[in-house]
């Protein structure tokens, strides 16, 4: 990432397509483990790299690679908070915003419900909604269902929208 903006790779789309190029055929699978490892890692919004695999890939190849690796690293984090449970997710995120979000999931018991609805709308911080399913008593063929069926919404309005936006905003498109 440092080099990435000191070669102004990050200002510059076409920088950013002639760097990932160079990668040839290996530059989605660099794309998936990146987008996979920023859902584990959350330091760069998800927004944002959405957006950079529409800039590289296309609005409908966009779309599908930042779908699976979201996904494929959604089901991973499951897992991590499985595991490692609340002390990890605060490490991550704070304890501030666990808090926050906790109270909103497990209100009047229907964690399940609202975890499904936020995962739907692109408005919660999904990553750590995910580390904090992990935490639950919900299956793990309930969880896959939501954020199967769930993501798509979400990955096209940031995939596409933000295409949209940075197209008038930037390129003046």
């Amino acid at each position: 990432m440092i080099y990435a903006w000191r070669t102004g790779i990050l200002k510059d789309i076409d920088k950013f397509q002639e760097f990932m190029n160079q990668f040839g055929k290996l530059a989605v699978l660099i794309f998936f483990l990146f987008q996979i490892m920023q859902v584990i890692i959350p330091i760069i919004p998800g927004g944002i790299t959405c957006l950079g695999g529409v800039i590289l890939f296309g609005s409908w190849m966009g779309f599908v690679y930042n779908y699976v690796s979201i996904c494929i690293g959604s089901i991973i984090v499951f897992f991590i908070g499985r595991k490692y449970g609340t002390p990890l997710i605060i490490a991550i995120f704070g304890e501030r915003a666990y808090n926050k979000y906790i109270k909103i999931l497990t209100k009047k018991n229907r964690f399940d419900n609202v975890f499904a609805a936020l995962i739907f709308f692109p408005i919660a911080p999904d990553d750590m909604l995910c580390y904090i399913a992990g935490t639950t008593k919900m299956k793990f063929q309930k969880y896959f269902w939501i954020i199967i069926l769930g993501k798509p919404m979400s990955i096209a309005l940031y995939s596409l929208g933000l295409e949209v936006l940075f197209k008038k905003l930037v390129l003046r498109i």
